[in-house]
């Protein structure tokens, strides 16, 4: 099975957050893991929650916000970071909102 273009991974951990998201991302072959810690319930029942972004050019911790802004957020940083998805548009142009900011799909077209 030919491995996807770009593989996001998701760690919730209740101890070494840093340190056992990077190890999860090293062995699932993720090519960014998005880490929140759980310890004593934290990240589960509320509707903020604060994460790390991991990947191999290194961590990128958010401040407190939104489930629903993470998720904002994260697509945004998908596809304005060049490199994340190889031969695709937010690769070959740096700094690009995100298509869906934008009013495209994300197969490029008009929604």
């Amino acid at each position: 099975k030919k491995r996807p273009k770009l593989v996001i991974g998701f760690a919730a951990e209740t101890e070494k957050l840093l340190t056992s998201a990077s190890a999860k991302r090293k062995a699932k072959n993720c090519d960014i893991i998005v880490a929140n810690d759980v310890s004593g319930g934290k990240g589960f029942d509320g509707d903020d929650n604060q994460v790390t972004l991991i990947s191999a050019r290194g961590n990128e911790a958010w401040p407190k916000m939104s489930k629903e802004k993470i998720a904002e957020k994260l697509t945004d940083y998908i596809f304005c970071h060049p490199g994340f998805i190889p031969g695709s548009q937010a690769t070959q142009r740096s700094g690009s909102r995100s298509p869906i900011k934008s009013g495209m799909t994300t197969k490029g077209k008009k929604k």
